[in-house]
This record gives structure tokens, sequence and C-alpha cells, in this order.
């Protein structure tokens, strides 16, 4: 195993390397990286949205929506997920409700994922 590190811990070495290799145009290592990154943690968010930034960049826009949904899917709550997925690659349709009741203003924020 790479540095000796296994499991769910590896997932940052993987990320690291795959950002490295993405600076060397090897698009197939970047993404074998990334996908061994996802197999040592199921849930890296950090790795989900570098991966799907990578693929935005190299034009990829699918497959950058499908790993920004999945990301999301998987951390609802992550701020830096939801800043892209409503962003240039939109998998979220994000509506504000309010209500005034009394003194009280009630905000409802509804997302949902795009097809």
């Amino acid at each position: 195993m790479c540095c000796g590190l296994q499991g769910a811990q590896s997932h940052a070495i993987w990320h690291a390397w795959a950002g490295m290799e993405a600076s060397q145009g090897d698009v197939t290592v970047v993404r074998y990286l990334y996908r061994r990154g996802l197999e040592a943690n199921p849930r890296s968010r950090f790795t989900y949205l570098s991966w799907g930034l990578f693929e935005k960049q190299q034009g990829s826009l699918e497959n950058a929506r499908a790993l920004l949904k999945t990301g999301h899917q998987l951390n609802p709550r992550d701020p830096a997920i939801l800043q892209v997925a409503q962003g240039p690659i939109p998998i979220l349709s994000v509506q504000t409700y309010c209500s005034f009741q009394s003194q009280n203003i009630y905000i409802l924020t509804e997302m949902s994922i795009l097809q």
C-alpha cells in the first residue's frame, strides 16, 4: 500500500497524488488516482469535489455533474459542494420561501437534485 497507509486514511494520499498528476496532464492517471481515493474512503467530500472540478476543466460536464451529485448526496451539508453545485455545473435547484408570522420570520430552503 502507498506510504504504509491503509483504509480510509489513505484517501488523502491518493487525492494529493491525483492533484499532482493533474498538472502533468495525463487524464487517465488522474482518474485512476481519484478512483483509488474513493475506494479508500467512499464518502470523501474532498475527492468528489476535486475530481468533479477536474472533470469540468477537462470539458466533461456530465462526469463533473455525476461526481458532484454523488458527493452532495453523501455529504448534503458540505458548503463547498453546495457552492459548486449551484454554480457553473448546477446539480441543485434551490428555492427559498419566506413566511412572516407575528414578529417571527421563517425561512425554508428547498433543495432538489437536478436530473
